[in-house]
């Protein structure tokens, strides 16, 4: 059963994870629908697709299964664990190398794995509430396209990120240059449609070899060889003792425990609180 619905009309596709309970997690399977629907928009003469999250969420990151997380990464050691993680981010690659414009509809979180599929995407209009970030780095390691984060927000903002797992606000992630445009959460489908039937208005013929120069801009830059070295990092920490504790307390003790007991010593959301104060002193 598809964990992504899919619907197109007047030349738009719009894809949604269905899984809002749990806040719509990444995994192989949905990456794998969303590129299957992709092939299907484009072959039924949709021009543009938009991909957003069913609930009050984005996607707040890989799904995780304490039993083996046979959907985020392999125990069996690190060259398994790399080979699994390829897998993750060739999907990712194939995303962005769709022929159709691909838009981020994002709201809610959009953590870890949720990141990685935003910035999958041409691009990414969120809502000025919505929570970006990668919490995974106090535990769980890194995410498969956080070194591209650098080129979009700068080396010192995306450190900022990394070294806290604190995240931002889409206002700020906007002012930081992380995404395209960030509307108030109210005005976001609309924005979004707007934006989309733009695109959609435009002939396709042109949009797709636009989007290749585009990408080219990014291919001279190696964005293959930075996510081939995310790859390797994310394995290697996957071994490491944070990350081994991690999961050991997550199968005994419960999932749920295992998060709270990570984001206990953080008192709240520091990196969130300052950028807001950079902002109103300007």
């Amino acid at each position: 059963m598809s964990q992504v619905s899919y619907g197109v009309a007047d030349g738009i596709a719009r894809l949604t994870l269905e899984n809002p309970a749990k806040k719509n997690p990444l995994s192989l399977a949905v990456l794998d629908d969303i590129l299957a629907h992709l092939q299907r928009a484009e072959a039924e003469g949709a021009r543009v697709a938009v991909v957003r999250g069913a609930g009050d969420s984005f996607c707040a990151g890989y799904n995780l299964d304490p039993s083996g997380r046979v959907d985020y990464a392999s125990t069996s050691g690190i060259v398994d664990d790399v080979k699994q993680l390829q897998r993750l981010a060739d999907r990712l690659k194939a995303i962005r190398q769709s022929p159709l414009p691909v838009i981020a509809q994002v709201h809610g979180y959009c953590f870890a794995g949720g990141t990685d599929l935003m910035l999958a995407a041409d691009v990414a209009i969120v809502a000025q509430d919505a929570k970006i970030g990668v919490p995974n780095v106090r535990s769980l390691g890194i995410s498969l396209l956080s070194t591209l984060w650098p080129l979009a927000m700068g080396p010192m903002r995306a450190k900022m990120m990394m070294f806290t797992g604190d995240w931002i606000s889409g206002a700020q992630a906007e002012r930081w240059a992380m995404v395209g445009l960030a509307v108030p959460a109210e005005e976001l489908e609309p924005s979004v449609m707007a934006f989309a039937s733009r695109i959609a208005g435009m002939p396709a013929d042109l949009v797709k070899p636009v989007k290749r120069a585009m990408n080219r801009a990014f291919d001279m830059i190696g964005v293959d060889q930075l996510v081939a070295a995310a790859v390797e990092i994310d394995a290697i920490s996957h071994f490491s003792s944070p990350v081994v504790d991690f999961w050991k307390m997550a199968r005994e003790d419960g999932l749920k425990t295992a998060l709270r007991a990570r984001e206990q010593p953080f008192d709240g959301n520091l990196l969130s609180r300052l950028a807001d104060q950079s902002a109103c002193a300007k």
